[in-house]
Parts: structure tokens; C-alpha cells; sequence
């Protein structure tokens, strides 16, 4: 996969250099009508991938397993007593009390 990301990232520092290098020989070929004819077109592209992305952000609920893909919860016990919000878990807790595990501060719920 990273291959990938790699080979992308070059491609794409090559297209930047070539375009860069020629580009006093692409504003004669195109002329300055060409080019604000061009730079019209990529803003309408950009203007359209934008609107895109808003409608599937629209469109995909924001629910907890959403949530949970972006955000993954560690993996093991909550740290906070019963009733309480525990920001290293993300979830209320309801129940026994849970004990401070690697602080060791908290023991059988009392604090």
C-alpha cells in the first residue's frame, strides 16, 4: 500500500515539474484567453468535486459506527468509575465500578 502513496506522490512531483518547466511555452501556445478559458474549466472541476464531497458527508449518517471507523475506542477496560464519562474510552459507564489501571489512584470504585 505505501508503495503506492509513494509512487502517487512522485507522479505527481513530476506532473508539477514538466507543467512548471513548460510553462512559458504552454501561455504562447494557449495565449492569455486560453489560459483564463483553462483556469475557468479546473475552478468548475474543483467548484463540482467540492459539492461532492459535501453530499456524501451529507448523505452518510453520523452514527456510532461511523463515529467508531473514524475514531477507533482502545482496545481493553475503561479507567473511570460507574456513572462517569471517560475520555480515554469515549462511553459512559454503567454498572460496577471499574478500577484505575495503570494509575492505580482509584481502587474499588472509591475517590
Amino acid at each position: 500500500m505505501s508503495l503506492i502513496v509513494y509512487a502517487a506522490i512522485f507522479i505527481t512531483g513530476l506532473v508539477s515539474y514538466v507543467t512548471l518547466r513548460l510553462a512559458d511555452p504552454i501561455y504562447k501556445a494557449l495565449g492569455r484567453t486560453g489560459i483564463q478559458v483553462f483556469g475557468r474549466i479546473l475552478g468548475l472541476i474543483l467548484a463540482g468535486i467540492s459539492i461532492q464531497f459535501i453530499l456524501d458527508g451529507l448523505a452518510r449518517p453520523a452514527t456510532s459506527a461511523a463515529a467508531d471507523e473514524l475514531f477507533p475506542r482502545p482496545a481493553g477496560r475503561c479507567c473511570m468509575k460507574a456513572g462517569s464519562f471517560s475520555r480515554s474510552c469515549g462511553r459512559r459507564l454503567v454498572g460496577t465500578p471499574h478500577r484505575w489501571s495503570a494509575m492505580g489512584s482509584l481502587r474499588n470504585g472509591a475517590g
